[in-house]
């Protein structure tokens, strides 16, 4: 570890919006719209992102098209759409090609699965931030309050202080967060149980 300390910045985000206007749409037209790749990706960015939104798993297929391509928007887009789906087939996929990406593409993917971490992520996610902690300064603007909350218990565990500059009306609850890793030490883990549930155990284990 090269610093003793991490900044963490939390600007007013400019997530992607949920607007949801194709809400009242049928999810048959949807997907057509989606799978349609003669469209440009901002007319079926919003289109995907209701898909996923509604749980629709046929979106998965055109995430895993949109991950293959060369084009850096398209790769984003695919990932994006998994993260907001959320289900564990799409998690376990973000987080293979986390670990399969460099170290600006795991940057990339971190920061979309922070978007929309839940509780039930957060143990995984603490392996994956853990890997950024000597970076000097991390822009958490887009993560959810869990994702953010992980990010601080992770710091703590490494003897890592952090300081918060940016939004003075973000109030993210640190203490009291019950992530499972500040119950036992990393050795005590139960990896076998974990790596049902997500790969990236394989990964704490080999290194």
């Amino acid at each position: 570890m090269t610093t003793c300390e991490l900044c963490i910045i939390r600007n007013p985000s400019d997530n992607w919006d949920f607007s949801r206007p194709y809400s009242n749409v049928d999810s048959g037209k949807l997907f057509q719209s989606a799978n349609n790749s003669t469209l440009q990706l901002p007319l079926r960015e919003t289109v995907m992102y209701e898909l996923a939104l509604r749980g629709d798993r046929r979106v998965l297929d055109i995430c895993e098209e949109l991950v293959k391509s060369d084009d850096l928007d398209a790769w984003l887009l695919g990932l994006r759409t998994m993260s907001i789906l959320g289900s564990d087939t799409a998690m376990n996929r973000l987080i293979e090609m986390y670990m399969n990406a460099d170290i600006k593409g795991r940057k990339l993917a971190l920061d979309i699965i922070a978007a929309n971490v839940s509780a039930d992520f957060a143990q995984p996610f603490s392996l994956m931030v853990r890997e950024f902690l000597d970076v000097g300064t991390l822009d958490v603007s887009s993560w959810t309050s869990v994702a953010v909350a992980t990010l601080y218990h992770v710091c703590k565990r490494n003897g890592i202080l952090v300081k918060f500059f940016g939004d003075p009306n973000y109030h993210p609850s640190i203490t009291g967060f019950p992530l499972q890793s500040d119950i036992s030490h990393e050795s005590e883990f139960s990896y076998e149980e974990e790596k049902r549930k997500t790969r990236i155990f394989q990964l704490a284990r080999e290194s």
